[in-house]
């Protein structure tokens, strides 16, 4: 079940407060303990209808039988008469108490009330469709009755539409988050692709360097044998030329073969032909072994053509395969970015939509928060959570006048109610109606300090711990502790989380132990005790 409704759904199920039903007890013997000869409550047997029951003037004193198993069924069946009859509140308290019996014919009492425009009824009746518990689950219908409980002055209901409009506002917000850190996941995996990417290109351009150097080397070694070949069927007469030379002129036939194997120009046809990886050779027309051979180089170029066509081959079969995957990556990556592009367009359109219905829900959630956050006159010893209450203007619930409602809540806060006896049934809903006030309080800050205004979620909070909210307490103590929205004070915050542990908040614990061990150890403790005091005295059983 939602933390919002923590103690809204205990509303439907009030009658577990106060049923406490007595089935077996004599009906003379209740007649006479209630002392009431005007009320004629006849024995089952005398009784053809519920409308033969007369109806206590004082609706009260009915549902103070309820509290005593002695006189319950007298008191139901005062209710049950009175429903019978077309009363609203009865109805209403009649099927809360026939609730965990028969929750067939409490649903019809509650309706029945409902539909006479009963704002408490349409307040258990709206929380019961959207909790789902008691009825099937019906979040139009369950708002639209809240809705209508509220604008009846329903405290509780405020509090409930509250609560709903906030959850609707977190929703939008952590949908805007999580789509925004998907799209940032989806960014983040398009970047690693793109990364892959990249190192796949330099690897087949690596590989694609290597395929061009090895069908470069492949041409010139063919051209290097073509040249090696070029005029061997002359070298038969190149050799008579080169022994007449060396007889004639030994000199000169040194000179040109010098020449001939340093490259340099000749008059004996010797000429240099490229080898890839081994460089220029020379090639001496006549010249059978040794250096200036043609056999030589082209030994060493038969040699050079099988290591070329080798690496040709498999650089070949490697850039085919390279191109492949590479073809395939970029596909990928160009549906991964066309994708990302499509996400990042939609989130900014869903981005507008999300930010207008966060923009309603924050400030539906306010409104309905502020109406029930004001009413301080819960908190009176007069206050009847039954009765028809007066709305708050519409300016009240204006941002702008959040500090001047603060200083009129504070000023109609000044005084401890005295207690006044009351049956179970009431005061049960006056503890939901303060509570509802008090969370209203709470969740009001939490939305104010979402919105970054700091200064109205401290008022709200300390509004809140005020009445005893050791959450509210603990906030407002990291305000306090923070100087976010107040003046940095240490004392005051270690006195509002002191407050919060003493209370029983086991959060604050944490807190505390850290500030003093930082040394703010000093907090006005009798202001403290003042304000345990003071919400001990107000505090409803």
């Amino acid at each position: 079940m939602n933390r919002y409704y923590k103690y809204t759904t205990m509303v439907v199920f009030a009658a577990l407060a106060f049923a406490g039903c007595s089935r077996g007890s004599d009906r003379t013997a209740i007649k006479a303990a209630v002392a009431q000869p005007e009320v004629i409550v006849p024995k089952a047997s005398q009784r053809n209808d519920a409308a033969s029951i007369t109806v206590p003037v004082d609706f009260s004193k009915a549902l103070q039988l309820l509290d005593s198993p002695s006189t319950t069924e007298v008191g139901v069946e005062y209710l049950r008469a009175a429903a019978a009859r077309g009363n609203a509140n009865e109805q209403l308290f009649l099927g809360i108490h026939l609730l965990p019996s028969n929750k067939d014919e409490a649903l019809k009492w509650i309706k029945a009330s409902a539909a006479q425009d009963n704002f408490t009824a349409q307040t258990v009746l709206g929380n019961a469709y959207i909790v789902g518990d008691v009825t099937p689950k019906e979040l139009g219908e369950g708002m639209r009755l809240l809705r209508r409980a509220a604008e009846q002055g329903s405290i509780i209901a405020s509090n409930a539409l509250g609560q709903q409009y906030q959850m609707a506002l977190e929703i939008s917000i952590a949908e805007q988050r999580t789509k925004e850190a998907d799209l940032e996941r989806r960014k983040q995996l398009l970047e690693s692709e793109k990364t892959r990417l990249d190192i796949m290109s330099d690897s087949a351009n690596r590989i694609a360097n290597a395929y061009d150097e090895w069908s470069t080397a492949k041409t010139q070694i063919a051209e290097s044998l073509r040249l090696a070949e070029d005029g061997v069927d002359k070298d038969g007469e190149a050799r008579v030329t080169l022994r007449n030379l060396s007889n004639r002129d030994p000199v000169r036939f040194a000179k040109e073969m010098k020449n001939a194997l340093n490259g340099q120009p000749n008059s004996i046809g010797a000429f240099m032909v490229i080898v890839p990886e081994v460089g220029a050779l020379p090639i001496i027309p006549g010249i059978v072994s040794g250096a200036g051979s043609r056999a030589v180089v082209k030994s060493i170029i038969v040699k050079r053509i099988s290591r070329i066509e080798q690496g040709y081959a498999a650089t070949s079969a490697q850039r085919l395969s390279s191109d492949r995957e590479l073809a395939a990556e970029r596909a990928a990556y160009e549906g991964m970015r066309s994708q990302y592009e499509a996400e990042k367009a939609k989130l900014a359109s869903d981005s507008d939509e999300l930010t207008a219905a966060s923009n309603v829900s924050r400030i539906e959630a306010i409104k309905w928060h502020a109406l029930a956050a004001c009413r301080q006159d819960v908190f009176d010893d007069s206050f009847n959570p039954l009765a028809a209450s007066p709305k708050l203007p519409e300016d009240t619930r204006a941002e702008a006048n959040r500090s001047a409602l603060y200083r009129l809540l504070s000023t109609n806060a000044a005084a401890t109610p005295t207690r006044r006896p009351q049956p179970k049934a009431i005061r049960f809903f006056v503890k939901a109606a303060r509570e509802a006030v008090v969370n209203s309080r709470r969740n009001l800050a939490v939305v104010e300090a979402n919105a970054g205004r700091f200064q109205d979620a401290a008022i709200w909070f300390e509004l809140a711990a005020q009445e005893g909210d050791t959450a509210s307490q603990l906030q407002l103590a990291d305000m306090y502790y923070r100087g976010r929205g107040v003046l940095q004070d240490f004392s005051l915050a270690l006195m509002w989380v002191n407050i919060s542990c003493t209370m029983g908040n086991d959060s604050a614990q944490m807190a505390r132990t850290v500030w003093n061990q930082e040394g703010h150890l000093f907090y006005p403790k009798a202001q403290a005790e003042e304000i345990m005091a003071w919400i001990a005295a107000r505090k409803i059983d």
